[in-house]
């Protein structure tokens, strides 16, 4: 991939080793102005009542691909992250969970004729991680996968200093790798490139980083921040620095 000229932009990345999730029954906080607004939601502790509740607002489309999934975990997961987005969506938009339809902007999902909310999710193990904003954000998770030959991946997709990070702590390497590909994942789905051949040009450290050239694309300052999902679950988000307020719900 070329490299195409920017004019500086700044990625400040951190890892918050503390956050409160609030619990957010009603769904009362709706209000997106300046601010993300971040849910966690636990599958195997939701699926069957939310199924139960809510399976009349799943369409054809989203019951077909989930009869695709070989295992019964990603089949359940994929159904609770389209019911609880959906229910959400309704309520931040104020409008009915049946009226939602989906589209595509190149590789990041719409919500079809609407621009005024955007949204990104993301699956892995037990949980679920979806981001709503105003503006575009881009969230991974990861589960510490401990049968994972996350080594075999360095070289090709981690700079040196990254590299050395990783490796420093032998007891806590393999949470260090999922850490920091969760942040090359959030800041690929934030510019919706999706996965790139050149993972070594997207920065993970801790630390603030001036980008003047660059495969990404990026058109302002960012924010990254990373955090515990569970002992074995980390996530990352990625989102614009003028935004001033992440909030952090659980269902």
């Amino acid at each position: 991939m070329n490299a195409v000229m920017i004019d500086p932009i700044e990625i400040r990345t951190q890892f918050i080793p503390s956050i409160i999730w609030q619990k957010n029954d009603s769904i009362a906080d709706t209000d997106l102005d300046n601010t993300v607004h971040i849910w966690k939601i636990k599958v195997p502790e939701h699926f069957c009542s939310l199924f139960k509740e809510y399976r009349h607002i799943l369409n054809s489309k989203e019951y077909e691909k989930a009869k695709n999934f070989h295992w019964e975990d990603d089949f359940r997961s994929y159904l609770t992250g389209r019911m609880v987005l959906k229910i959400l969506l309704s309520k931040y938009l104020d409008i009915s969970a049946l009226d939602i339809e989906f589209g595509a902007s190149g590789t990041k999902p719409t919500i079809h004729k609407n621009d005024n909310l955007k949204f990104n999710l993301s699956y892995s193990g037990e949980y679920i991680l979806i981001s709503l904003s105003k503006t575009e954000t881009g969230i991974d998770i990861e589960k510490i996968n401990p049968k994972f030959d996350y080594k075999s991946l360095l070289e090709s997709c981690f700079a040196g200093d990254e590299n050395q990070f990783i490796l420093a702590d032998s007891k806590n390497s393999r949470r260090n790798f999922f850490l920091q590909w969760t942040r090359k994942e959030a800041l690929l789905k934030y510019t919706g490139q999706g996965i790139i051949d050149n993972l070594i040009i997207v920065p993970s450290m801790d630390g603030t980083r001036s980008i003047t050239e660059s495969g990404l694309d990026l058109h302002e300052d960012l924010q990254v921040v990373s955090f515990d999902i569970s002992q074995d679950c980390v996530g990352t988000i990625a989102y614009p620095r003028h935004l001033k307020t992440v909030k952090y719900y659980t269902w």
